[in-house]
């Protein structure tokens, strides 16, 4: 019992060297967990660097860029979408970058665009702002989503008031065109473990519901402000209604990885068992 709990404590020790080892990051917000065999890191905020553990050279990487903030009338638009189950680093430091979201817009003001996800070569680019009503003539058109998604188009009306605003495009599906239009849907990844939808558009005028992806919902009431898109979910903002729009989400980077061993320590490993089990031989004899 004495030699197998020396043996067990030698292998402990072994594997906390390596665990110290796996993450070093600077200037960054960042949690980690372990999924399966896989390391997940989630950046949720900050600029700054990740060191690769040794012998680690791919990952599964998750980069969504901040969502736009919406205007009075037209829903922000989604930030961008980028996953790779596979993606080769360019070196064992690269920078990493969490995108901000946009700010709503105040009344009769335009939402400014998010800020741009960038982990290593990979970049997922910002949400287009949503726009507001010119006027009392053309209705608010909701922001283009990161990843190009057109918003839906904000139509003159004989009644603008009552009239056709748009929603912000999401990283799956573009905005839409109407009065109360939904914001359009993000895209689903699992790579923490669960399956999530990121990068939903904000709804529109009046009570557009955000789309799936942390979208904000629009604001139901004149003088209420609406709904901002979710954090880490890269969601547009919902649209204000003689009010501010909703701020745009936040973005997000997670990454995955299976930490290899280097052959020194593997080696080291194979000695202390040799050794051990000799040892052990020796007494029973």
């Amino acid at each position: 019992m004495k030699i197998m709990r020396t043996l067990s404590i030698s292998i402990g020790a072994i594997v906390l060297t390596l665990a110290a080892e796996q993450i070093a990051s600077a200037g960054l917000i960042s949690s980690t967990t372990t999924v399966g065999d896989k390391t997940v890191v989630s950046f949720t905020d900050g600029d700054g660097t990740w060191t690769a553990p040794t012998g680690v050279t791919s990952i599964e990487v998750l980069v969504v860029g901040g969502g736009g903030g919406a205007g009075q009338g037209g829903g922000g638009g989604a930030g961008g979408f980028y996953y790779s189950s596979l993606y080769a680093l360019s070196g064992s430091t690269v920078n990493v970058t969490v995108g901000a979201g946009g700010g709503g817009g105040a009344y009769q003001s335009d939402g400014t665009s998010g800020s741009t996800s960038i982990f290593d070569l990979l970049q997922a680019y910002s949400g287009q702002g949503g726009f507001r009503t010119v006027n009392g003539d053309i209705c608010g058109m909701g922001g283009a989503s990161g990843g190009n998604n057109q918003g839906g188009v904000g139509l003159t009306a004989a009644n603008p008031g009552y009239g056709e605003y748009g929603s912000g495009s999401g990283a799956g599906f573009a905005g839409i065109t109407g009065n109360s239009s939904a914001g359009g849907n993000g895209l689903t990844c699992s790579i923490t473990g669960t399956l999530t939808y990121y990068a939903g558009g904000g709804g529109a005028l009046v009570r557009g519901v955000g789309g799936l992806g942390g979208g904000g919902n629009g604001t139901s009431s004149s003088g209420t402000a609406a709904s901002a898109g979710t954090a880490n979910l890269g969601g547009g903002g919902g649209a204000g209604w003689n009010a501010a729009g909703g701020a745009g989400g936040s973005g997000v980077v997670v990454i995955a990885y299976t930490t290899v061993p280097e052959p020194s320590t593997i080696a080291l490993l194979a000695c202390s068992l040799v050794g051990l089990l000799a040892y052990a031989w020796k007494k029973r004899k």
